[in-house]
């Protein structure tokens, strides 16, 4: 009878010599091992088989299972169990299976090494990782990190809190040992580089704390449309009167003063002169010249027209009528778009700067007067920061403005016309949202008049007739 046995827990190259002691070699029984499959091959009498096959079944118990943590103080876990996984690999433990060789696993958290297996062959391996965790010559070491994507500037505060907490923590009392400070961190602007020193274990904590802050940082681009909503409907009609004699009605709204348009009248008009000469027989006569008139200063006034306006002449009397009706709609301020990194902020301007003046001093004797001027920015400005939430959101915060000078119209000095949101929001990855409402309403109503003496002797009052405009921008 033949039979194989797969043995789970232990070595058949230990198991193989005392199974053949058992055996019945009266009848012909053999015991041979496969060390790659860790399995037995047993033939003789099926009693003897059966016989074998429990005694392996007894044998073939779960081992020790017990881990063992050896905890370093002065070497890297990560660089111990790397060396240890090195002076292990031999010949023997390259036929040992796999599940029966030690296992070293390396916890960067705690810097310790922790160990399985049989636990003659821990001891071992304890006592060699013991001969190697030696403190190193120097109380501290120095490295270079040259940094990826952080900046080297802004990494030296940050490490240098870090590094004192460490401290206190393993000198218990918040001092180093000596009174001297054994952690120096400092950054090469140059090279974008951070130079450590400090002792093993602190230098480790550094070095992780660096590798997980020097990441590649996402990017957010941000496309936006500033536009500005205006309804306004407006009529403007008017009437002005002017005479050869000197008098005039005249409305300095009109973008054409009756005064003027009078004058480029008779500019225009064309002149004519008289003057002598002697013909081909010496005989004096007379010709007269027409000369063209001037139309320079019609041009001029008549480029002031907005809308219709029409020039009537009735003798000395001359009459403009100025017409005009406007209709606002929408106006597209500026589309700008940001490529901005997470929690970075992204400022976008559009103006000029306007001098206002905040003050002026001057001496008793009025002999050092001066004024002090401040600039104040009017335009479009955009500010967002983005921050890039788990899965496809991101949070923006938003601070947009739309600011215009308005000119000083009875105030003490110039005045500004200002707009302004601020808010934060979420949004999702390609999302379209819509911030406004900032709502103006304006209704504007002018009439001016003009009485006049007329031959009836009644006073007539003369005047348009104004619709008001209208106007709401947002």
């Amino acid at each position: 009878m033949t039979r194989v046995i797969a043995v789970r827990n232990v070595s058949v190259r230990e198991l193989s010599p005392l199974l053949r002691q058992l055996n019945d070699n009266a009848g012909a029984g053999n015991v041979v091992h496969y060390d790659p499959a860790n399995i037995i091959m047993i033939t003789g009498r099926a009693a003897t088989v059966n016989r074998l096959a429990e005694i392996i079944e007894r044998v073939d118990r779960a081992g020790d299972k017990e881990i063992d943590v050896v905890e370093l103080r002065n070497a890297s876990a990560a660089e111990m169990v790397r060396i240890v996984d090195a002076l292990n690999k031999t010949a023997d433990a390259k036929s040992t299976p796999e599940f029966l060789q030690p296992k070293l696993v390396a916890d960067d958290r705690t810097n310790s090494v922790l160990l399985s297996g049989d636990p003659k062959v821990r001891e071992r391996l304890k006592r060699l990782i013991r001969q190697l965790d030696k403190e190193m010559a120097s109380s501290g070491n120095n490295r270079v990190v040259y940094l990826k994507y952080a900046n080297a500037e802004d990494m030296v505060d940050v490490l240098k809190g870090v590094s004192d907490n460490l401290q206190a923590e393993k000198n218990g009392n918040g001092k180093s040992a000596g009174g001297k400070n054994d952690v120096m961190i400092s950054a090469h602007v140059d090279t974008n580089a951070l130079i450590l020193t400090a002792p093993p274990d602190i230098m480790r904590a550094l070095e992780n704390i660096i590798a997980q802050l020097d990441i590649r940082r996402a990017q957010v681009l941000i496309e936006a449309m500033i536009v500005e909503l205006s309804e306004g409907d407006g009529v403007n009609f008017g009437v002005q009167w002017g005479t050869l004699d000197g008098g005039v009605v005249q409305f300095g709204n009109s973008g054409v003063p009756i005064s003027q348009y009078a004058v480029g009248l008779e500019d225009a008009k064309e002149t004519t002169r008289s003057e002598t000469y002697i013909d081909a027989n010496g005989i004096e006569q007379v010709r007269t010249i027409t000369e063209d008139g001037d139309f320079s200063t019609l041009a001029s006034v008549l480029g002031g027209v907005n809308g219709a306006a029409l020039g009537i002449v009735m003798g000395d009397w001359t009459m403009l009528v100025n017409a005009v009706a406007s209709d606002r709609n929408s106006n597209i301020l500026s589309s700008p778009s940001i490529t901005v990194m997470d929690n970075g902020e992204a400022s976008f301007i559009v103006g000029e700067e306007v001098p206002v003046v905040t003050g002026s001093t001057s001496s008793s004797n009025n002999d050092n007067p001066f004024q002090t001027v401040e600039r104040k920015e009017v335009g479009i400005k955009l500010n967002v920061t983005p921050q890039i939430n788990e899965g496809d959101s991101v949070q923006l915060k938003i601070e947009q403005e739309v600011s215009n000078v308005l000119g000083a119209d009875g105030a003490v000095d110039v005045r500004f016309s200002k707009r302004q949101l601020t808010t934060s929001v979420l949004v999702q990855d390609g999302q379209m949202i819509a911030l406004g409402g900032l709502i103006q309403d304006q209704t504007t109503r002018a009439s001016r008049k003009f009485r006049c003496w007329v031959t009836f002797r009644y006073w007539a009052t003369c005047s348009s007739r104004p619709i008001p405009p209208k106007r709401k921008p947002t």
